[in-house]
């Protein structure tokens, strides 16, 4: 290979340089397939490269922004009437399992959440992940400190673990109506729609997550340009 950098050596550019080695040409039958002589470029087959990036983001790197997860304990109480987030704290609560289901529409029910951090988790960023089955508010005290739901499920508990804090949640959940139909007639709902579904501490991987976005948004941009546009 002709080194075409005087101050790097002929060695540095190996066989899988990205940017020196010549692209694979596919065979005849793919060439047929495809209609005259193509090479296996990103350009030249745009729909299947997008389908392999949407699988290697979804199934590689999503789940490896929480790979490390321990259960929380799970306690419940359903108030009859209005609980003020001061008093949440010291109610009564029961515990239960992911998959406990509750309601009816629009009332509340409050959990409480704890753990223990691993000590191998020390430097971590931590986070609880929480799935009530609905929207959610974490309180301390009067403070509500942040909203949960579906596309928001991570609470920050420390930017640098410890190792060994006891972490305790307390979360008011309200039930909103996910049976409303602006275009349909109503539907009448169980009476118990929303499913707890899991309470997790988890180790919150920075850079995976910054992949993660990175890939996205480029993802997300390749599928709105035009087929016809060089910079796919």
């Amino acid at each position: 290979m002709t080194n075409l950098r005087k101050d790097v050596p002929s060695h540095a550019f190996g066989q899988e340089d990205l940017f020196f080695r010549e692209k694979p040409t596919l065979s005849r039958a793919d060439n047929a397939k495809y209609g005259g002589d193509q090479t296996a470029s990103m350009l030249k087959h745009p729909e299947l490269t997008l389908a392999r990036v949407e699988r290697f983001i979804r199934n590689e790197l999503q789940p490896r922004i929480w790979a490390q997860q321990i259960p929380m304990q799970a306690a419940v109480y359903r108030p009859e009437g209005k609980v003020l987030p001061e008093d949440a704290p010291r109610l009564t609560y029961t515990p239960v399992e992911p998959g406990y289901t509750w309601g009816p529409i629009w009332s509340d029910a409050w959990f409480r959440f704890t753990a223990v951090i691993p000590p191998e988790w020390r430097g971590e960023s931590v986070c609880a992940l929480i799935d009530c089955g609905a929207e959610a508010v974490v309180w301390v005290g009067n403070d509500p400190r942040q909203g949960i739901d579906e596309n928001h499920r991570e609470y920050l508990l420390t930017e640098s673990a410890r190792g060994g804090e006891e972490v305790t949640l307390t979360v008011q959940a309200t039930g909103m109506n996910p049976y409303v139909s602006v275009d349909a007639k109503p539907v009448e709902p169980p009476p118990n729609p929303f499913t707890f579904r899991f309470a997790n501490l988890a180790v919150w991987d920075r850079d995976i997550t910054a992949l993660y976005f990175d890939m996205r948004v480029a993802l997300d941009v390749l599928k709105e340009l035009p087929q016809n546009d060089p910079r796919r």
